[in-house]
């Protein structure tokens, strides 16, 4: 945003209620992907106040309890009953953010149109890769290797909730590293 000419920052909840004037000339107040608390409570009640808009800024189908509970999510169902109970209602609890919001932010138009399906309005914003994604790459690729034989692997998941992704490869990559 800040690229594009639009004055943008972040800053975690907590600092913004210490804060709440901090954002009284905002037209919009994004919150990612937290789950409901007092902070995240009274931040959308000053954006209301004020007339603020909000939005809720989500990558995954992690706001809906019901599919956390299925066992749908690879991470969730690999997990301890009681681990998953936690996980269940840190799920409610983001849910509750997400419905608090004038609309979502989703990464994928599977999630807008689940969202839209259930009355609410989202966004699609794909995932994308930036600027500084591709400076962190040139710099690695360009470190010198101990010898032509040395291969250099990397993944960057955003969560636990990425894990299913690494899974579609990792026999490919188990391969790899055998030869």
């Amino acid at each position: 945003l800040n690229n594009a000419g639009d004055k943008a920052w972040w800053s975690g909840s907590e600092s913004v209620v210490a804060q709440i004037r901090s954002i009284h000339n905002a037209r919009l107040v994004v919150i990612h992907r937290c789950q409901w608390n007092e902070n995240i409570a009274a931040i959308f009640k000053y954006c209301r106040e004020h007339g603020i808009s909000t939005a809720f800024d989500v990558d995954d189908i992690v706001f809906e309890p019901g599919f956390v509970d299925s066992g749908d999510i690879y991470f969730v169902a690999k997990m301890a009953p009681g681990e998953k109970r936690k996980w269940l209602a840190k799920s409610e609890a983001i849910r509750k953010s997400l419905l608090a919001a004038n609309f979502c932010i989703v990464s994928t138009q599977a999630l807008a149109d689940h969202l839209l399906h259930q009355g609410r309005q989202a966004v699609c914003i794909p995932n994308g890769f930036s600027r500084e994604n591709l400076a962190i790459s040139d710099h690695w690729r360009r470190q010198p290797r101990p010898d032509a034989n040395t291969y250099r692997l990397g993944y960057a998941s955003g969560s636990g909730t990425h894990a299913a992704d690494f899974a579609v490869i990792a026999e490919a990559i188990a391969a790899f590293l055998e030869r």
